[in-house]
């Protein structure tokens, strides 16, 4: 199965290395995804550390470097270039910094900071969500950056729900105090101002990429079902299927088994049952008449499945219409088929298809639900698709 859902590049930071010939020392990211990983090197040349305008005394220039290394990797990877194709040498990729981009460094070090809990407020002003205190809510951004709470484009993907308080200091200074974080990694981080790249050993971000998964929700299980209906009497009423023909093509399915997919998912067991349930559904689906006889078997002689004939006709007969969308239910049976096989690698490659980590890192009916929602959406699309367009002529030999 091509994989064409989200991928999920993960950010480390390593460390310094020793500097160069007229060099910074140099600043060590590592990007992974599966089991694949990458190093980024990034350094400055003399002549642009001893530029007065980046002179700060607050961030040096090899802290300047880790932001601009970070912001460079985040943005190469957003815009769907994987870090394979970031140099001919393999697995190593060096930025170097001279002259020419003394500016940009010189807007990112002057630029201020941003917080993922400052919003602005109407009709105009701040607020914190992170503020215990409604008193404490209204803020500016020069506030914030007297607060401890990382820069959000520096800022660790594990520290959530930072408490902020705010009051007045010697000679009356206002002051926001972090009391406390959390974070979903590691232990206690303190306020969580070391939560940054060279701050902690276990600080991480990631980059996903591909086509966004939907929102998961505790109504997904019964929308995938109501998808399916939808889908059935579309597909008939575009081929103008009688009654008999319709229930050739995808019978309706027994109200225990779609009364299955509500059922609580509180474990693996749970999970996968649910997903081997949805995808028996689907694979119960036969458009094999709608194809011409030599393209309803594989190349071994064997009809194919129900999943596979309807992707054979949106390109036959729609003209690839709603195509990249039978990836989601490609990528149901690739989960089913892995969990009968323990195939561990492809099993994790199609659950992220799906929206879904492997284990999960939250609840399992979390999970559960992604899938849903997931699978829902790739049907809602390929029936949209077959909505609006007339179906080409069957092409017999």
């Amino acid at each position: 199965m091509e994989d064409q859902g989200v991928t999920e590049y993960a950010i480390t930071y390593t460390g310094e290395d020793l500097p160069g010939d007229d060099t910074t020392r140099k600043v060590v990211y590592g990007v992974g995804v599966d089991d694949q990983h990458f190093v980024v090197h990034g350094f400055a040349s003399g002549t642009v550390a001893a530029y007065g305008s980046l002179h700060d005394d607050d961030v040096s220039v090899v802290e300047l470097l880790r932001r601009a290394v970070l912001e460079e990797i985040e943005a190469r990877l957003s815009a769907g270039f994987p870090p394979e194709s970031w140099t001919v040498s393999g697995f190593l990729t060096t930025l170097a910094y001279d002259v020419p981009d003394v500016p940009a460094l010189g807007a990112l070090l002057r630029s201020p900071k941003q917080c993922l809990w400052l919003r602005e407020a109407e009709p105009r002003g701040h607020v914190c969500l992170a503020a215990t205190a409604s008193s404490a809510r209204v803020t500016t951004p020069i506030g914030c950056e007297r607060c401890q709470v990382p820069d959000s484009r520096l800022i660790c993907g594990s520290l959530v729900f930072p408490e902020v308080v705010a009051g007045k200091g010697v000679g009356e200074e206002s002051y926001r105090q972090v009391v406390n974080v959390r974070c979903e990694a590691a232990g206690d981080v303190g306020a969580g101002a070391s939560c940054r790249p060279g701050g902690r050993e276990c600080w991480r971000r990631t980059v996903a990429t591909g086509r966004p998964a939907p929102q998961p929700n505790p109504d997904s299980p019964r929308r995938v079902v109501d998808e399916i209906g939808y889908l059935r009497l579309v597909y008939a009423d575009r081929f103008e299927l009688t009654r008999g023909k319709t229930k050739e093509f995808w019978p309706k399915s027994d109200e225990s088994a779609v009364n299955s997919l509500r059922n609580p998912c509180t474990g693996l067991p749970d999970f996968r049952a649910h997903v081997v349930a949805l995808c028996q559904m689907l694979l119960a689906m036969k458009p094999h008449g709608q194809l011409p006889a030599e393209r309803r078997k594989s190349t071994d002689g064997h009809t194919v499945n129900g999943i596979t004939a309807l992707s054979l006709v949106l390109d036959d007969r729609f003209a690839g219409a709603g195509h990249s969308s039978i990836v989601m239910l490609e990528a149901l049976n690739e989960a089913r088929n892995r969990f009968s096989h323990n195939d561990q690698k492809e099993l994790v490659a199609a659950l992220r298809t799906l929206g879904v980590s492997y284990p999960p890192t939250g609840s399992y009916e979390v999970a559960w639900w992604q899938v849903a929602a997931s699978v829902a959406d790739g049907l809602a699309q390929i029936r949209t698709a077959i909505q609006d367009a007339m179906p080409a002529p069957l092409a017999e030999k």
